[in-house]
């Protein structure tokens, strides 16, 4: 048995809410700790049609808990995608789900349509008497569930949206009632919420906090995670298309080294655990939960630093670039983050400023592929629900908000997250890291042009180093470390200072060691470097240490200061 919340969104072509979207986003947030804990699952429907409503209540039946409704209305109709609704055979629908406890519809003027859902069955509704703007309708629809969420009863969680909107105009009324049978005058605005004769104790009750139903116990970790990788990336990956039919333990090892360094390493600590460092990490636990966390956010790094070194490009090079004032000054913040803020760093808030800059410009992004990431990002239920999920997962670790007892589901919860946003990523397979430690120069001459030979260092998780050498009349960077662009368009761009290669700056070193950007401690006027692999170890960049990194940091700042709009 399931407990169902089900929320439903129409908009209008004609009338548009602007806040629509933005209440289903933060509805879908305030109820996503008590999805993870499996107290309730949340089903959306942003785009209602009368066809799919009903397709959904008889699919629910008697798991259905919550019915909401958000969009145009009237005393006798909901606006649906295709059409008015009309509420006589639509309150009968409802009023055979069984357990259903309350109806909110979150419209103009809808008191008109609670005789009929009371007597159809439905024991609790909530409802308005008159026009109401859509962003007090917000507000209150916002309120009303963040009570709920912290358990409040539905007459708390009432009282409290019904006293925010009131503060916001002093003009709305609210009104209590059992049926219709005591008159009101309407008043502009005024919420209502009518339970049926005999129900009132259902004013006291509180959404489900306790999980329905159990997980499967034969479920085991990476069950989910392991084949949504291989689907993801085999049709980008060569090396995993020639062994294709490799048992599950290879497969492990064909996903990881097809990955880009950074994150191969963190997927192998979840799929192939083989040290102390990793203890736990397949187990459901709290230690595999933060790797699974761990593992989006350094997927969401390199993205991140991905798109800042093509804008980076675009300033060098294209002299009239201008970059709105907004995106310019976010991307600028991000560089004077301390170490407690970083934590806290939205990169989606990141990615959509850099995405918007290069938008603007006409800038072809160096991995195509991520403007098809902004299209998930804007467009994709599935994804933009397990980017949301990590985001959560991810605060309330940093919050020490998860308990021992919860660790098993969130695990599962997830693992089932990031395989669905993996499966959109699967062109991670095309690209890899690599280092330059050294550039030779060979000049004769008998010839007109010198050659510049270049090191490289690769490496995959598993594996040693791998050395090879790029000869081209141009020198690239020194000491800089690239992401390589495989397949028929082949390419190379410097992530450098966003990444570093430690091991470069050391003539004797022969291998990687990679660091990310992570922080500015004012105290000590240095920005911070984590290992990619341990974010226990970081070091310091200065004008004393690595010190050729920070004047290229401060380069690009200045660089976005000087094609800032201010416009």
């Amino acid at each position: 048995m399931l407990n169902v919340l089900y929320f439903t969104f129409a908009n209008s072509p004609e009338k548009p809410l602007a806040s629509l979207r933005g209440e289903d986003d933060a509805l879908q947030r305030i109820l996503l700790p008590g999805v993870l804990k499996r107290h309730y699952l949340v089903q959306r429907d942003q785009y209602a049609g009368l066809r799919g409503i009903v397709d959904n209540l008889q699919k629910f039946g008697d798991d259905l808990v919550l019915f909401h409704y958000s969009g145009h209305a009237s005393l006798n109709s909901l606006a649906t995608e295709n059409g008015a609704t009309h509420i006589e055979g639509f309150a009968i629908l409802l009023g055979r789900c069984r357990r259903l406890k309350i109806v909110v519809l979150n419209g103009c003027s809808t008191r008109g349509q609670v005789r009929q859902l009371l007597e159809a069955g439905v024991s609790l509704v909530v409802a308005t008497s008159a026009a109401v703007g859509d962003e007090k309708a917000t507000r209150f629809s916002i309120r009303f569930y963040e009570a709920l969420a912290h358990m409040a009863s539905y007459r708390q969680a009432f009282d409290l949206a019904a006293a925010e909107v009131q503060a916001m105009d002093g003009r709305l009324k609210v009104y209590r009632s059992q049926g219709l049978e005591q008159s009101h005058t309407d008043h502009e605005g005024t919420w209502g919420l009518y339970w049926a004769p005999g129900k009132e104790s259902i004013l006291d009750d509180t959404l489900p906090h306790q999980a329905a139903g159990n997980f499967d116990d034969g479920f085991r970790p990476n069950e989910r995670l392991l084949p949504a990788l291989w689907n993801a990336l085999l049709p980008y990956s060569d090396r995993m298309r020639v062994h294709s039919d490799v048992d599950s333990g290879d497969q492990s090892v064909l996903i990881i080294n097809s990955l880009p360094m950074p994150i191969g390493e963190q997927v192998r600590k979840l799929l192939c655990p083989v040290n102390e460092e990793n203890d736990g990490f397949d187990k459901e636990n709290e230690n595999r939960l933060r790797q699974l966390v761990r593992t989006w956010q350094v997927t969401m790094e390199l993205l991140s630093f991905t798109m800042m070194t093509q804008l980076w490009e675009a300033l060098l090079y294209k002299q009239d670039l201008k970059i709105p004032r907004e995106s310019a000054d976010v991307i600028r913040s991000f560089f004077h983050l301390t170490e407690a803020e970083r934590r806290h760093c939205d990169l989606l808030r990141i990615i959509g400023a850099i995405l918007q800059a290069l938008d603007g410009n006409d800038i072809e992004p160096f991995v195509d592929e991520l403007q098809e990431l902004r299209r998930l990002l804007n467009e994709d239920e599935g994804f933009k629900s397990a980017m949301l999920s990590m985001q959560l997962l991810h605060d309330q670790l940093l919050n020490g908000s998860v308990l021992p007892a919860d660790a098993s589901t969130l695990c599962r919860h997830a693992e089932e997250a990031l395989s669905n946003f993996f499966s959109d990523l699967g062109f991670l397979a095309r690209y890899q890291i690599i280092s330059i430690h050294g550039i030779d120069i060979e000049k004769y001459r008998h010839l007109l042009q010198p050659v510049f030979h270049h090191n490289i260092v690769s490496k995959r998780a598993f594996g040693t180093e791998s050395r090879r050498t790029i000869e081209q009349a141009i020198p690239m960077d020194n000491r800089s470390v690239l992401l390589e662009k495989t397949g028929f368009t082949k390419g190379l761009i410097n992530l450098s200072p966003f990444l570093i290669d430690a091991n470069s700056f050391d003539k004797k070193a022969d291998k990687l060691s990679l660091h990310y950007f992570a922080a500015f401690d004012s105290a000590c006027q240095e920005y911070r470097y984590r290992h990619i692999h341990d974010a226990r170890q970081w070091i310091p960049v200065s004008s004393s240490s690595y010190r050729e990194v920070e004047p290229q940091l401060n380069y690009f700042l200045e660089l976005l200061n000087q094609h800032r709009s201010d416009s």
